[in-house]
């Protein structure tokens, strides 16, 4: 049987990132438990079940008491299981034990409201991609996205499958985003995302702060662009990462903010987003 600490959703980063942050852009709920607790074996699986149906309207963070004591001990942890849901960096609800199924619903439903469905070109095109066929996804996402009334789900999800070969066509779908949508910083970190490859492309763009900058600090931003235009995603968040440390004003903190839209563009259970969130969460505090 596979032990729960091989779960996807275990915290394998900083918590002020995986939970605190995350939790000003969705809510978190997360799960202390241990690998000898009988009841958080009971409990774990639900959680995950409930997790994967949610489909990122909330996200679950796995937290083991036997590897972060600390963490225990800083949200008072006496029993497990223990779930606390987080909002905007708070504790806002939580329950000790083993809850069956049907109360564990009616307690996230207290907290957690369904987005509205996805529209059937959205879920058609989102299987195509998983089965890697891009170029059928796109066509479906062009039709859905021609109106003026859009679903902003299909525009940023068309903005993310043409950012590496047309950056200015993603900026446009994105900037459709209204402003006070809840994708809306997504959409932000996107148009950031395609400005910095058209500069790298050779696009003359405007960069806050440039003139007053170091001639090195300049370089290190434009070479991280350029890693990113190039798709080596590794050089380009080391050279961002380097530069948060150096110079926070270049760019109206244009580091950070390719950072936090590469790590969402990804996804937090991405590889490379484990890897150097630490590393930017560091660099950051």
């Amino acid at each position: 049987m596979m032990q729960m600490h091989d779960s996807p959703h275990e915290l394998r980063g900083d918590f002020a990132v995986e939970v605190l942050e995350a939790s000003r852009r969705q809510p978190v709920v997360v799960d202390f438990w241990a690998e000898w607790c009988g009841p958080c074996r009971m409990l774990g699986p639900v959680l995950e079940k409930l997790a994967a149906e949610a489909d990122g309207v909330w996200k679950l963070v796995k937290v083991d008491t036997e590897r972060h004591p600390e963490l225990a001990v800083q949200f008072g942890i006496r029993s497990i299981p223990a779930v606390k849901l987080f909002r905007d960096g708070q504790v806002v609800d939580e329950f000790v034990g083993a809850l069956p199924e049907a109360q564990i619903r009616q307690w996230l439903a207290r907290h957690v409201q369904a987005g509205p469905s996805r529209p059937a070109a959205l879920e058609q095109a989102l299987q195509l991609l998983r089965m890697g066929r891009v170029d059928e996804a796109r066509s479906l996402l062009e039709g859905a996205a021609a109106g003026e009334d859009a679903d902003a789900e299909v525009l940023l999800t068309l903005a993310k499958v043409v950012l590496g070969d047309d950056p200015a066509r993603a900026a446009e779908l994105a900037a459709r985003v209204p402003e006070d949508h809840e994708l809306a910083d997504e959409a932000a970190g996107l148009r950031h995302l395609a400005r910095l490859a058209r500069w790298a492309a050779g696009e003359e763009i405007a960069i806050a702060g440039a003139e007053q900058a170091r001639p090195e600090h300049l370089a290190l931003y434009r070479r991280a662009a350029e890693a990113w235009r190039r798709g080596e995603l590794s050089g380009a968040l080391q050279d961002w990462i380097d530069l948060l440390a150096r110079n926070r004003n270049l760019d109206d903190d244009g580091a950070r903010r390719a950072c936090v839209a590469l790590f969402r563009l990804l996804g937090e259970e991405h590889p490379l987003t484990r890897e150097w969130r630490p590393r930017f969460a560091n660099a950051l505090f």
